[in-house]
Order: structure tokens, then C-alpha cells, then sequence
């Protein structure tokens, strides 16, 4: 099910959507960041979906991350988050609340052992309940192989709702795309940048159709906002985060994402909390109908 890529991390722009439209792709109605508004418009393509536990750092209102728990968000390690410093969010009560960094830890490949993009970043204080900021399941789909506590061909041909700054920083945009294909990435060599032949993240790819309205490419900056799966009962579930950008060998730009269901098992090893959906038996229902798939072979 994996393709062999060696990728480096590159970190500026805006992510990209086909044929841009304010009210379909911003997140906010205006006043991001100091004092966001959220949209309220029918088109926008994340309607009915609660954002709120999708922050940002208050020195760079273009680096994203994600909750999920009341604790610990996820994000690219390349990406990180310094102890002590200030990460907002626009409570659905409260408005624009801050919190403080604390701690943060780094998850391994589970197939390699190696360290790769995955980081596990701790508040100082728990989310107070009564700023009612969401927190996100991941999306855990079956049967389990290969080392891996998921299955892979359940994911290929998944709707997503792909996150991202625009240039300016006074927005997120959201857009569409589906998961083609995964793939081993090299992103480090020791510490970050560079490459130094060791697979250290489990990743999968999005390309971007030209002809597709709505579809997302990430660009340099965008590393560790969030992509998620929309499932049942308005709910959002995590699939993973922007590591990288490249090219198919058709030519069509590429978004490099960390898988996150991958690392399930090593979540749980380090104390990590956290919910999944569907239930197991719901998980298994998805599988029937599931044919062959075709995997496309990729470069850098």
C-alpha cells in the first residue's frame, strides 16, 4: 500500500483552492486574529462543523494545529510550538481565549521506530469547559495489518476538508480534496531538514485537479494545519496534517500529509488520550464494497 518517497521539508504562501471563493473557503467572516468572527455563511464548505478546537499561535495567525483532548494538541514536529508561549482560539462562548504551551513530545514511526513529524504538544492548563472549545476523534477505519493499528484502502477515495493560511494571516481556508494514495516519507536527517535514507513518517497524498472547484494544494507554510474526514452527526475526524508539497509524475501538485491513525498504538503507548470513530463494528460495515485499488507511483 505504500509508496517509497524522499521528501524534504520545505517551510511561506497561502494554501491554494480552485477557483477561490471567499464564502465558500474562509473560515472567519472577518476580525481574524484578533477578534475572529466565525463564518455563518450556507456555502462555506465547512457549514455545520464546529472549528473551534483548531488554534493558532498569537505571534503567527498562519500556524495552525489541532486538539484532541482537553490537553494535548497535534502538529508537525518541524512546526513546533516553544514552551511558555501563547496559542489562541476563538471559544464559541467566550471569544478569543489564550492558553499557555507547556511540555511537548515527539511519537515514533511505529514500522521504523524512528522519530518522524508526528509531535504530541501539551497546554499548561487544561481548556476551561467553560470556553466550550471542541476537541477532535480520530477517524479509525478496519482491518488492522501490516504493523498498523488501521487499514489503508478504507481511507483511498475519502472526501476531505483540508485546511490552511492565506498569505496575509487574517484568515483559514478550508477546502475540498479526496486521499489518493500513501507513502513512507524522509523528512529528517538527525534533526530537522534534510534526509538521510531512514523512513520516519507515514504519510498520505492529495494532488490538486486544475478542473476541480474547491480542490487544496498546501504551499510552504502551511505545515501542521489539520485534515479531516467529515463523518455522521456533524462530526469531524482527524486523518492528518500538512508535513510536505511535491509533484505526481502527471505534473499535478501534491500535499504531503502525516497520517495520523497510523500511529494509534504508539499514541496510547505514551499516555496520549484520545477518541475514535466510528465504533469497531461501524469500522467493518465500511469495508464491504471495497474493490482493488490502484496505487500511483510518485516522485519527488
Amino acid at each position: 500500500m505504500f509508496g517509497l518517497l524522499l521528501l524534504s521539508v520545505s517551510e511561506s504562501g497561502a494554501i491554494t483552492i480552485v477557483n477561490l471563493n471567499g464564502a465558500a473557503h474562509h473560515r472567519f467572516d472577518g476580525g481574524f486574529p484578533g477578534a475572529p468572527v466565525e463564518s455563518t455563511n450556507g456555502s462555506f464548505v465547512g457549514a455545520g462543523y464546529d472549528w473551534s478546537g483548531v488554534g493558532w499561535a498569537a505571534t503567527n495567525s498562519t500556524k495552525f494545529f489541532t486538539m484532541i483532548n482537553d490537553t494535548q494538541f497535534v502538529h508537525a514536529r518541524h512546526s513546533s510550538f516553544s514552551n511558555g508561549s501563547i496559542v489562541h482560539f476563538n471559544s464559541p462562548t467566550n471569544g478569543l481565549v489564550s492558553y499557555t504551551v507547556g511540555s511537548a513530545m515527539d511519537i515514533s514511526n511505529p514500522l521504523t521506530g524512528v522519530i518522524g513529524d508526528l509531535r504530541i504538544t501539551s497546554l499548561a492548563t487544561p481548556l476551561d469547559p467553560l470556553d466550550e472549545i471542541a476537541t477532535y476523534p480520530i477517524l479509525a477505519l478496519g482491518p488492522a495489518g501490516g504493523g498498523l493499528p488501521v487499514g489503508l484502502s478504507s481511507y483511498i477515495g475519502l472526501s476531505l476538508l483540508a485546511t490552511g493560511h492565506n498569505s496575509v494571516g487574517n484568515n483559514q481556508r478550508v477546502g475540498t480534496n479526496e486521499l489518493d494514495s500513501f507513502a513512507f516519507l524522509d523528512l529528517y536527517n538527525g534533526g530537522v531538514g534534510g534526509m538521510d535514507g531512514t523512513l520516519d513518517t507515514i504519510g498520505f497524498i492529495t494532488d490538486q485537479d486544475p478542473g476541480v472547484t474547491g480542490q487544496t494544494q498546501a504551499v510552504s507554510g502551511d505545515s501542521g494545519s489539520p485534515t479531516f474526514v467529515p463523518w455522521d452527526d456533524g462530526q469531524l475526524g482527524l486523518v492528518g496534517f500538512h508535513t510536505s508539497v511535491g509533484t505526481t509524475t502527471e505534473g499535478l501538485p501534491a500535499t504531503f500529509d502525516t497520517f495520523v491513525p497510523a500511529y494509534l498504538d504508539r499514541l496510547t503507548a505514551a499516555g496520549v488520550d484520545f477518541e475514535v470513530i466510528p465504533e469497531p463494528s461501524r469500522a467493518m460495515l465500511l469495508l464491504v464494497g471495497v474493490g482493488s485499488v490502484i496505487m500511483r507511483r510518485w516522485r519527488r
